[in-house]
C-alpha cells in the first residue's frame, strides 16, 4: 500500500507540472487545474485525478494504524477514503475550458472538487493533530499544521471569492501545492 500512495501522489504533481508545459496557453493565474482535461493531452490530466484517487486510497488503508484512537484513524481512514472517490470522480466528469457553454460533466465536475478539498484538509488536519500526541513525530507536527493551514486559507479564499476573485488559478494551486506537500512529505515519512 506504501507504493500505492507514494506512487499517486508522486505521479499526480509529475502529471499536473508537464501539463503547464504541455499547454503553456492556459494562464494558471486565471484557469483551475481541472481546465487541462479539456482538448488535446486531457487524458494526461484525467490520469492525474485517477492516480490523486489511489494515492488518497493506499492513504486510506494506512492511516489507521498511525492514530492512538482506533476511532479516530477510522473516521480520518473514512475522509481520505471519501477524497479517493472524489479524485475518481473528477477524472471520470472531466470540466470544460472558461466560457464554454455548461455539461453535466463540468457541473460534476465543479460540485466534487470542493468535496475532495473539504475531505482530504479535514483528513490532513486529524492526522497532523495526533503527530502532537508521539514522542517521535513531535518534531513534524508544526511542519504539518502549517502546510494544513496554508491549504486552508487558500481554500476558503477560493470559496469565499471564487466569481470576484480575478486569480483564481493561483490559489487554487497554492491550495493542491501546499496540499500535495503534505501528502506526499507525510505519506513518505509515516507510510
Amino acid at each position: 500500500m506504501r507504493y500505492l500512495t507514494r506512487g499517486g501522489f508522486g505521479f499526480f504533481m509529475l502529471l499536473v507540472l508537464s501539463l503547464h508545459f504541455i499547454k503553456p496557453w492556459i494562464n494558471p493565474l486565471q484557469h483551475g487545474i481541472g481546465e487541462y482535461s479539456a482538448g488535446n493531452f486531457g487524458v494526461l490530466m484525467i490520469l492525474a485525478f485517477f492516480v490523486l484517487g489511489l494515492g488518497f486510497l493506499g492513504l486510506s488503508v494506512q492511516s489507521v494504524q498511525h492514530f492512538e484512537s482506533k476511532v479516530a484513524g477510522y473516521i480520518c481512514s473514512i475522509l481520505f477514503l471519501i477524497s479517493s472517490f472524489a479524485s475518481l470522480m473528477l477524472g471520470a466528469f472531466p470540466t470544460i475550458p472558461a466560457g464554454a457553454p455548461s455539461v453535466t460533466s463540468a457541473l460534476i465536475h465543479n460540485q466534487t472538487a470542493p468535496i475532495l478539498m473539504v475531505c482530504s484538509l479535514l483528513g490532513m488536519t486529524m492526522y497532523s493533530l495526533q503527530l502532537r500526541n508521539k514522542r517521535l513525530t513531535k518534531l513534524y507536527f508544526k511542519r504539518a499544521i502549517f502546510l494544513v493551514a496554508i491549504s486552508w486559507v487558500a481554500f476558503l479564499i477560493l470559496v469565499f471569492t471564487k466569481s470576484d476573485f480575478e486569480y483564481v488559478g493561483l490559489l487554487q494551486r497554492i491550495c493542491v501545492l501546499s496540499t500535495w506537500l503534505w501528502l506526499a512529505l507525510y505519506s513518505f515519512k509515516f507510510t
